[in-house]
């Protein structure tokens, strides 16, 4: 069976990153590190957000706060917890 994850990582200055990924998620976060070494901004938010505020995002803290097996869940899923995020 398929599953899709939310998952977050954390910035330095308070802000998270949200998004949804069907692969694990070591594998996503090691890519967001890549397009930041590399500074591919056109690739990645997370490298944007990094060079263009001079942040650093905690990949060490990065988690899955949500899995779903239904496609067509994962991005309400991702949706609600961007709002969620954003309402605290």
């Amino acid at each position: 069976m398929n599953f899709w994850g939310i998952h977050r990582i954390p910035c330095q200055c308070g802000l998270i990153y949200i998004s949804q990924t069907k692969r694990a998620i070591k594998f996503r976060v090691k890519e967001h590190e890549a397009y930041v070494t590399k500074k591919e901004t056109r690739k990645s938010s997370v490298a944007q957000h990094c060079w263009f505020e001079n942040h650093t995002f905690n990949f060490f803290e990065a988690k899955i706060i949500q899995k779903t097996s239904s496609i067509g869940e994962v991005d309400f899923l991702e949706a609600f917890h961007i709002q969620k995020k954003s309402l605290f």
